[in-house]
């Protein structure tokens, strides 16, 4: 390396001050990088850049419209908190499926049964996700069911304890498979000659997609099976198909 050299040497009051420059690293460094160069991260043009707070890695990040600060463009997970150009603190929201984080919402849906068509469920609740791993929760749900069958129709609870794994998860939708089981007790027999206390294993794909930062829709179909598992005299069972749409939402 060249030793730097000094430009000038001044005497000011008695004592002599030298000048030095080492500019001619800038200038080696400028030399080599050509004028079209582009930076790894890039501004959108309707973005305000954000840059994490004391950390001089060039690193940009961007926030969009509902102030949230999104990943870089190699998929980066955002800071947990910026600031701004006006020194604000923004604080970005945990990714969809984040361990930890938890999710309620709100659904509805239909089943048909396989063999006889006349046979038809409805169900409506609400439940909790709990993401215990990035990207697999553990949901709980709570349904009032509405059973429309060749003889007597029934209507009554059930519950559901479920595990939904989001195997592919983009930051404003992802794909997952679900399965469980859960309990459910009517005022009518269901089937018709079965039990009014039952089982219902279910597995099923679906999806969700972001409506906005804190809403997302959830919907998806699903194997539906009611049985009282031998617990009654007599156990016919019912197998369905099953569709359902719901809307969730962080807390």
């Amino acid at each position: 390396m060249a030793e730097p050299r000094t430009l000038s040497r001044v005497k000011v009051n008695g004592v002599h001050l030298s000048i030095t420059c080492a500019c001619f690293a800038g200038c080696v460094v400028a030399a080599s990088t050509p004028a079209h160069a582009e930076t790894p991260y890039t501004e959108r043009a309707s973005l305000s850049t954000v840059f994490a707070p004391g950390v001089m890695t060039g690193v940009t990040r961007t926030q969009d419209d509902d102030g949230r600060v999104e990943p870089d463009e190699f998929g980066g997970d955002p800071p947990a908190d910026v600031d701004d150009a006006d020194g604000d603190r923004l604080v970005a929201p945990a990714a969809y499926g984040t361990k930890g984080t938890r999710w309620w919402y709100v659904h509805g849906g239909g089943a048909e049964e396989f063999s006889v068509s006349d046979n038809t469920i409805g169900l409506a609740g609400i439940g909790v996700s709990t993401f215990v791993a990035d990207g697999l929760s553990l949901d709980v749900e709570l349904n009032a069911v509405w059973v429309n069958q060749v003889v007597e129709d029934a209507g009554g609870v059930n519950a559901n304890l479920l595990f939904r794994y989001h195997f592919y998860r983009d930051r404003t939708w992802s794909l997952y498979f679900d399965g469980g089981v859960g309990l459910w007790y009517t005022n009518e027999k269901v089937p018709v000659d079965g039990s009014e206390f039952n089982f219902t294993p279910q597995a099923g794909l679906g999806l969700t997609f972001e409506v906005t930062s804190t809403t997302r829709v959830m919907t998806g179909v699903r194997w539906h099976h009611v049985s009282n598992a031998n617990t009654a005299d007599n156990n016919p069972g019912r197998d369905s198909w099953m569709a359902y749409v719901g809307v969730t939402f962080p807390f």
